[in-house]
């Protein structure tokens, strides 16, 4: 008696008309959420070009708005503010202040520049009213040579480019009375939202997410495991409309509006949409990904670049090596007295049925699984179906498979080829090897071999 065992060093998979690739993964407990992949909107770029001092349109009233300048209006105070600060100390002041490009940033740098202090004199009007005034402040600039020069409020607005933004100085001094550091932007800060959905509303649209029948990818598990996927045919609005429509009218609740819909499932949930291409060799996304990412940001002409194209070469080299050894045994089969190849493979696992009716959509889908036997010889394929209610998808399943395929075609020879990928659940384990040595003592074959182009 003869048995062997034997990889072929291959990342790549050998042409089949099916593959095993989907769990039913009932619940989202402990999932990471995804990131949300969403371009820069419209306010998001004119708030940016803003900080940093650009022109820009804005967002609402749709206007154009200049960029920010340091004009040179002179001052009349006594202090003689653009004599003692130079035109390169007013140009880089302007520089460095707009170039942080954050307003609370911007607020900080200007708060020790602005000083509090209490009122030395007081006037009084011709009718006798004495100033209300409770406080006076002092303006300072930085120098190059990191002096501090005081100026008046006016020389202070234009070296800064802020000679139209009175009221953000005037908040800033405001703050300033009574508080040592800078609190920073309070603005949209407050618990006095009125218009927010109670927490309930929202638990309901968490619910209905969680209700969805998802899966996991067979071939990305290891890489992604928090990854999860629904069935095709499926979209967000699709989704959305049988929450509103169903969900709701069921649970007698508020529908929220389709884009807090969407920003609860994008931002708490990782799911996505089943692609209906099919699945492709991981380590050559992985090799592409690299390049493209070199050469964005760093051009073509890059050692780590060729490095690259010379992995990807040795790893194609490698896959071809194992479909030249399978198309080799294929051939073989084919002279008289040659071995008997076969290939064998789980399908994608289907829903049973395939229905995306409301009253359909919340019910858990029963799994339909189909094992397929290529006879290479004859270039026919052998089908096996069956339920999860009926039997699971592991190695005993597959050695029941196989035996019922060589005993209805009554299949015997000197040597057996069989050739499959190596999933350990289901192909490479010791319950495979002892049926193959089952098919040797019966005397049903001399010698069994069995390839796996997948290490």
């Amino acid at each position: 008696m003869h048995f062997t065992f034997q990889d072929v060093s291959s990342n790549q998979e050998y042409e089949q008309t099916s593959s095993d690739t989907d769990e039913f993964i009932p619940t989202h407990e402990n999932n990471e959420s995804r990131k949300k992949k969403r371009g820069k909107q419209k306010r998001q770029v004119a708030k940016e070009k803003r900080n940093f001092g650009e022109a820009y349109t804005s967002a609402f009233s749709g206007k154009d708005i200049p960029c920010r300048e340091s004009c040179e209006k002179q001052c009349k105070c006594p202090l003689t503010c653009f004599e003692k600060v130079d035109i390169e100390s007013r140009k880089r002041l302007f520089e460095a202040f707009w170039g942080l490009g954050a307003y609370d940033a911007q607020n900080s740098y200007l708060y020790p520049c602005i000083e509090v202090i209490d009122v030395k004199r007081r006037r009084t009007s011709g009718n006798g009213e004495t100033s209300s005034r409770a406080f006076s402040t002092v303006f300072h600039v930085n120098c190059i040579d990191g002096s501090k020069v005081r100026t008046c409020k006016n020389a202070f607005l234009i070296m800064h480019g802020l000679q139209n933004s009175k009221r953000r100085l005037d908040v800033i001094i405001n703050k300033k009375d009574g508080h040592v550091n800078h609190s920073g932007d309070q603005r949209g800060k407050h618990s006095n939202r009125p218009s927010a959905y109670p927490e309930r509303i929202l638990n309901g649209v968490r619910d209905h997410i969680k209700s969805l029948p998802t899966y996991t990818s067979h071939y990305s598990r290891n890489s992604n495991p928090n990854k999860i996927y629904l069935p095709m045919g499926y979209t967000v609005s699709s989704l959305y409309d049988n929450y509103k429509e169903f969900f709701c009218k069921e649970h007698s609740l508020q529908s929220v509006c389709k884009d807090k819909y969407f920003r609860i499932f994008s931002e708490e949930f990782n799911i996505g949409f089943k692609s209906p291409k099919s699945d492709t060799c991981r380590t050559c996304d992985k090799i592409n990904m690299k390049m493209q990412n070199i050469e964005k940001t760093q051009g073509e002409n890059n050692q780590e670049l060729t490095d690259l194209n010379n992995e990807k070469a040795m790893h194609q080299n490698v896959a071809q090596a194992g479909q030249d050894d399978i198309k080799q045994w294929a051939e073989k089969s084919k002279v008289e007295n040659g071995p008997h190849v076969i290939t064998f493979d789980l399908q994608q696992a289907l829903p049973t049925p395939k229905l995306t009716t409301g009253p359909a959509f919340y019910k858990r889908k029963c799994w339909t699984f189909n094992f397929n036997v290529h006879e290479c010889k004859t270039d026919t394929g052998h089908l096996f179906s069956w339920s999860e209610d009926v039997a699971g998808r592991g190695s005993e399943e597959i050695c029941s498979c196989l035996k019922r395929y060589f005993e209805m075609n009554d299949i015997r020879g000197e040597k057996l080829v069989c050739i499959s990928d190596n999933c350990g659940g289901q192909n490479k384990n010791w319950t495979v090897e002892m049926f193959w040595l089952y098919l040797i003592s019966s005397g049903r074959f001399e010698t069994v071999e069995h390839h796996f182009p997948i290490p």
